[in-house]
Order: C-alpha cells, then structure tokens, then sequence
C-alpha cells in the first residue's frame, strides 16, 4: 500500500493507493469542512488526512509499503509540514520514499489529459510564487512522457509570457495570475483540478520510479523552495544565526 500526499497547493490532498489504483482520497477543502476548521491552513490538518484514509480502508500504518509526496516548489509552510512529514513516517516505518517536483507533476498530468499534448508539444508549467513571481519550467512531451527543456526558474509574469509560444500548452495554478493576458493570445486554460498539482499527478510520476526501485534518500530530501521563506529573509536582513 502506497501512501501519497500533496501540500505544495492551498488545498492538500492525500491517498492510499495499490499499484497504480487509488483506493481512498481525500482534500483538505472536505476535510476542513467535515471537522468545522474552516480557515485553518491545509498543512495543519496533514496528521488528521492521512489517519482518515487509513480509517476508511481499515489499513494500519505497518501495512504501508512507500510513501510518495511533492516537495515543492509552492506552498514554503506547506512543503515544509508535507517533507517533515514524510521523512518521520518513512523513517518509522522503514519503507522507501519518492519525492517529486510539482512542476513535473502538473505538466505531466496535462500530458496526460490534453487532446492536443502530443509528443514534441512545448508545455509550460508555472506555479504562483507569490509577490507577482511564478515558479515555471518549460517541457517538451515525449514517448511516455515530459523532458525538461527549460530550466526551472523564478520569473516575473512578463518573462513568463515572453517565453510562452502560440502553439504551446500551459498548465500549474499559477496561470491565474495572468490568465487575461493568456486569454487575450487565445490559450485554453486547463480547469483548476488538472492545473493544480495533487496527489493524483504525483503518484503518476511516483509509482514507476517506485516499480523500479528507485526511489529518494529522506535524510536529504528538502522543499525545493528558490528562495529563502519570508521569516528566513528577516533573519537573514537581521544578521542573526540559525
């Protein structure tokens, strides 16, 4: 049994899957909700998300073979819960853990899902930064899957839709930050449940590498961040040590 969560998003996912079958999932939107914890962070309600799925399949932890989640970029408090997270359960229970990027994740799952993916299309995948900057990184769809063309990147909106071609696909919840623009050069927005990296995108890319024993050291997986947090920005303008 797999089990699988997403914090890099303002909504968390999480799930238990066999092979390549998702058996339970649930959102941290639903969970908030059934709890009456509405406005909390998703990132503090992890513990309780995955004690459910295993609630709902009646599995117990020792049951648990590997554990697959995203370490970034997105959410900085959110990464930092999901990769703390995963290297205490991994740890505990001794199984093997995959990380994957959710740039990777999220253009792969256009891959997937769009009509007009096919292999040698240029995707675009970009996640909100915040302080009007995007993550992104630029894909070309190959047999099976995406290649990495386009380093991953801090941006500015506008370098974003310098490097976005006509005839490309665009993906990642970060597209809402310039959706008029891109709607205005004619691009069709992939709706906000494919766009958005979740648990389903990260088993895709988790379960072959999985299958083939390959999978990440915890002791030196970290959050894929690009730059300091905001509190390590005041530290480090404060001169102060960690």
């Amino acid at each position: 049994m797999i089990l699988a969560f997403d914090t890099s998003e303002r909504t968390a996912t999480v799930a238990l899957a066999r092979e390549s079958q998702i058996l339970a999932k649930v959102a941290s939107g639903d969970y908030l909700t059934d709890k009456s914890l509405d406005g909390k962070g998703s990132s503090t309600c992890l513990a309780g998300m995955i004690q459910q799925v295993q609630r709902d399949l009646n599995v117990v932890s020792a049951e648990i073979s590997a554990i697959a989640i995203c370490n970034g970029p997105g959410s900085f408090t959110g990464l930092r819960v999901g990769v703390v997270t995963a290297r205490m359960l991994a740890w505990s229970l001794g199984v093997p853990v995959v990380a994957v990027n959710s740039l990777d994740a999220t253009a792969n799952a256009l891959r997937i899902h769009h009509r007009q993916a096919k292999i040698g299309t240029r995707i675009w995948s970009a996640v909100n930064a915040q302080r009007s900057q995007l993550f992104l990184a630029g894909y070309d769809v190959v047999e099976g899957g995406v290649e990495l063309v386009h380093e991953q990147e801090l941006a500015t909106k506008a370098r974003f839709l310098e490097l976005v071609r006509p005839q490309d696909l665009v993906t990642g919840s970060g597209l809402r930050l310039v959706a008029q623009e891109l709607g205005q050069r004619g691009f069709e927005l992939p709706p906000p449940e494919l766009a958005a990296c979740n648990v389903d995108a990260v088993l895709q890319l988790a379960l072959p590498r999985l299958a083939s024993g390959d999978h990440d050291d915890l002791w030196t997986i970290e959050p894929i961040y690009f730059r300091p947090s905001a509190a390590e920005e005041v530290r480090l303008a404060s001169g102060t040590q960690s």
